[in-house]
């Protein structure tokens, strides 16, 4: 058995490698450290040589080592010399002088209170572990247990810490001098907790290590500009109490009710703030000794969860009576403690409460507690020490993440500096007028570390854009809508995604007599690195001509509606593919371009006044007035036939007011489609030709008919089905269809001023013609939401279906809706990086996702676990405005995520 054999004056002192491993665990090359140790050897020979045996030998990088040896050995031969006993438990000093730019997180001098440092977030220098040099280290962090001046330094209390994983005692002088007496006796009567002792001493020695070495810049590597460093100690300084029923995490479903009763003195806006990211709260701020203040909570604490905080202020016996009387009127079964600061506080509490206990009560503090009450982080840590008979030393109950946390961005990899980019592309794009305003959300391993709102409404800056306002989703609405409707009915086993459309109908009755056959040509062109098996994409094609890196193809069919050729044979794959071979085009023009019709068959007749009538074919009111007609210089006979003619055609359609029954699918306040051309809509659809080949025509008819089927299956429509199935259980609050009945009109952000055929401003009326004249709900579009919403459903569907410890989708379903179809370079309903689609250059391929004619989009990488939303009203106050577009402003969003990865 190899060992190494440490001399220590004449006395020999053997160690196997094993038992050393135990000792330092510092055991590195020797050419790393060959010259360091001779010249110290050299130095201190009064005390120590070193043996280095086949290659290995032990890291004197520092005099401490020495010093810890000759005192330990003196120890084992029952300490003949009284010198200060250096144990390694308590380095006051020694460590804190390396870490103070830890803003005095890792020493608490401002808390009075036990609190402690979870393993691997120390400092920053640790992290260097992960580093090719570093390979062999395997340095885990260190743990700190810092004892408040109360606390009584007994054997107990020692040898609870000597067999825990914290790795320093931090003491006063007081406790120091306690501790070294009782460590002595300690030792006496059992010198194998020698071998506790050098456990927690290996860890100190390491980080000495890095410290010395010259190939790293302690000083920046220590910095905490960020508050990174910060942040992970108090993240890893949480640990729960007592958890009865595992009522923690909390549901955030929108069925749960929360009161927060606020017994701090502190305004807690940071708090408040966090927690409405999961849910909608109820605030109490009591005045525990007024008990007018808490017994008008008698009835509102029976009904919902009750979250009860405290914070780290010094209370008397008074305060926690008052506390414990409120507490009688809680249900055990529905409340919980938060204690921000002093972990004594406990001991005032009843037994079995459910208590979450914060290191402090900074804003930090203060954010991550909502985190932990819903499920943000991991908690793994354990009770420093024992409070009561429930509340004891080392016992842990660990929580583990199941929802979206909200930290800062360098904690999920990215540099806030780079991210702020985004900034610049935002102000960038409302400054050059793409956009009055807009959101931007970024999840990263999913961890929010971006989302915000910018700029305005509108451009006249009356109201500006906050986090809960809602868009308009325009074509997102076919993948945060009807596609994951579709993978739910697929998970729930309620469909095949091979049935045919007519399955989902009993209305398949169709006029074939009024289609005549007709002819399409479709070209197109397509990225040859793109297209993974030619044979697949090719097949059927009629014509190709193919260069070095793009090809051109041509593509004839024929459309003609027969019993074995129509809408209701077609697979419902087809139709998420938008491969279905439908003519790509709802039956609405007839509603929308009435006016162009008119003017069309009026110069017909009156061909001498062809000027004069264009001039007024697109007036963007819906009367034109008799001064704008008579300075025409028109007939008479034309003059007082054209209001009247415009208007009978149009009220033949629409009604100004919402008559029951009769005229009441809104498509403005003061519009309203008669009820029987909703239904006339239903048959024109059915009777749409079909194309003789299924080439890819993206299509907002195929996620319509989609969405029908999928309405007739359920027997409810999709926006009740994605509230009760999807919306409601994720705790979404911010996302509905025909928001006006949920929302405040003031929160919803206008889109288009509508001066071709609805005449105004559209807000919280959805702007797509074919969704607007289908009553505000179809699969294509009509779905609003703001970003954070957008962003919790798209993580869930980046979990796999998971989330919030549920499943909504079948992982495999997602898979399989997530894959790159060879024939259409898209997935089932999302579409995919490719030559027509906006997304970022740094996107990989496996990235899904949609856009929205609006100025939305939403990407999903599942390379990266990244999640990217941006919401705008581009279209505001006309759709003419491509400015979007041609600034890549979606894009280059995208890319700047990328950037600050990198």
């Amino acid at each position: 058995e190899k060992k190494i054999e440490l001399l220590i004056s004449e006395n020999h002192f053997l160690v196997d490698c094993n038992d050393y491993n135990m000792i330092t665990d510092t055991v590195f090359l020797e050419e790393h450290f060959q010259d360091y140790i001779r010249k110290n050897s050299s130095e201190l020979s009064g005390f120590y040589s070193y043996y280095p045996a086949k290659s290995k030998l032990v890291d004197f990088s520092d005099s401490l080592f020495f010093n810890f040896l000759r005192k330990r050995y003196q120890f084992t031969n029952h300490i003949f010399q009284k010198k200060a006993l250096f144990t390694g438990l308590y380095y006051p000093d020694y460590l804190l002088n390396q870490i103070y730019e830890i803003n005095d997180t890792a020493k608490y001098s401002y808390h009075n209170q036990y609190s402690f440092l979870k393993k691997k977030v120390a400092l920053h220098i640790f992290e260097f572990t992960q580093k090719e040099e570093f390979k062999d280290i395997n340095y885990d962090g260190l743990t700190i247990l810092k004892a408040n001046s109360s606390v009584v330094i007994t054997n107990n209390f020692i040898n609870q810490f000597l067999h825990s994983h914290f790795s320093i005692l931090d003491l006063n002088q007081e406790q120091k001098k306690t501790f070294q007496k009782i460590i002595k006796y300690l030792l006496k009567k059992n010198p194998t907790i020698n071998r506790d002792i050098d456990l927690k001493i290996r860890k100190i020695l390491k980080a000495n290590y890095w410290k010395k070495d010259q190939a790293i810049n302690i000083e920046s590597q220590l910095s905490d500009s960020t508050g990174l460093i910060n942040y992970k100690l108090k993240e890893k300084s949480i640990f729960i109490v007592y958890n009865a029923d595992s009522i923690l995490p909390l549901e955030n479903s929108n069925d749960n009710k929360y009161n927060i009763i606020w017994t701090s003195d502190k305004a807690g806006k940071q708090f408040l703030k966090m927690f409405k990211n999961y849910a909608p709260y109820y605030l109490y701020k009591t005045e525990l000794y007024n008990e007018k203040s808490f017994s008008k909570l008698n009835y509102t604490v029976t009904k919902r969860t009750n979250i009860i905080v405290v914070d780290n202020q010094i209370r008397d016996t008074s305060y926690f009576n008052k506390l414990n009387k409120l507490l009688e009127f809680c249900p055990r079964n529905k409340t919980i403690i938060i204690n921000f600061g002093l972990f004594d506080n406990l001991k005032n509490f009843p037994d079995s409460l459910r208590i979450i206990q914060m290191p402090g009560s900074s804003e930090t503090d203060f954010s991550l507690a909502p985190q932990v009450l819903f499920g943000g982080i991991n908690i793994s840590s354990q009770v420093p020490y024992t409070l009561s008979q429930l509340i004891k030393f080392a016992h842990k109950t660990e929580l583990k993440a199941n929802r979206l946390s909200y930290p800062m961005a360098e904690m999920a990899g990215l540099n806030a500096q780079k991210l702020s980019k985004i900034d610049k592309i935002v102000y960038e794009g409302i400054s050059r007028g793409a956009f009055p305003g807009c959101q931007v959300y970024v999840a990263k391993n999913g961890k929010v570390i971006y989302n915000k709102s910018f700029g305005y409404h509108t451009y006249s800056k009356k109201r500006r854009v906050k986090p809960n306002d809602l868009y308009d989703l325009a074509s997102v609405t076919k993948i945060a809508a009807t596609t994951i409707v579709t993978m739910k009915m697929l998970s729930d086993s309620l469909i095949n995604i091979n049935d045919n459309l007519g399955k989902f109908f009993k209305d398949t009755h169709i006029d074939y007599t009024r289609i005549k056959p007709d002819t399409i040509i479709k070209i197109d062109t397509f990225f040859t690195k793109t297209i993974l098996d030619f044979k697949v994409f090719l097949k059927d094609k009629d014509t190709l001509n193919i260069n070095d890196s793009a090809f051109v193809v041509i593509d004839t069919a024929i459309f003609k509606l027969t019993p074995k050729r129509n809408i209701f044979k077609v697979k419902l794959v087809d139709l998420l593919k938008h491969k279905s071979g439908i003519l790509p085009v709802m039956p609405i023009f007839r509603y929308i371009y009435y006016r162009q019709k008119y003017f069309k068959q009026l110069i017909g007749t009156y061909k001498g006044f062809k000027k004069e009538l264009a001039k007024i074919i697109n007036y963007p009111q819906f009367e034109i007035p008799d001064s704008v007609i008579t300075e025409l210089r028109l007939p008479d006979s034309l003059q007082q036939l054209l209001n009247k003619q415009l208007q009978d055609i149009y009220f033949g359609y629409f009604s100004k007011t919402n008559i029951k029954d009769t005229s009441d699918i809104a498509l403005t306040g003061s519009l309203f489609l008669k009820n029987k051309y909703f239904d006339t809509i239903w048959n024109e659809t059915k009777q749409l030709p079909v194309y003789s080949r299924k080439f890819k025509e993206y299509s907002d008819v195929n996620m319509i008919l989609l969405q029908m089927a999928m309405d007739s299956l359920n027997n409810m429509s999709i926006d009740k089905y994605l509230k009760k199935n999807i919306f409601s259980p994720l705790g979404l609050k911010n996302i509905s269809y025909l928001p006006l009945k949920y929302f405040n009109k003031n929160r919803i952000i206008p889109t288009e001023n509508d001066n071709s055929w609805r005449y105004g401003l559209l807000q919280g009326y959805v702007h797509d013609p074919s969704s607007a004249l289908l009553g505000g709900i179809a699969g294509n579009a009509g779905l609003y939401s703001n970003a954070h919403d957008l962003g919790v459903l798209f993580q869930m569907i980046l979990n796999g279906g998971h989330y919030g410890g549920s499943e909504y989708i079948s992982r495999d379903i997602i898979k399989q809706f997530t894959h790159r179809f060879d024939d259409t370079q898209r997935g089932l309903g999302f579409d995919m990086p490719n030559r027509k689609a906006i997304v970022g250059s740094k996107a990989s391929e496996n990235t899904y996702g949609h856009s929205g004619y609006t100025g939305t989009c939403v990407w999903i990488d599942p390379e990266t676990e990244l999640v990217y939303v941006f919401l705008s009203n581009r279209n505001h106050p006309s759709s003419k405005n491509w400015k979007i577009i041609n600034y890549h402003i979606r894009e280059r969003i995208h890319d700047a995520i990328y950037e600050a990865m990198e």
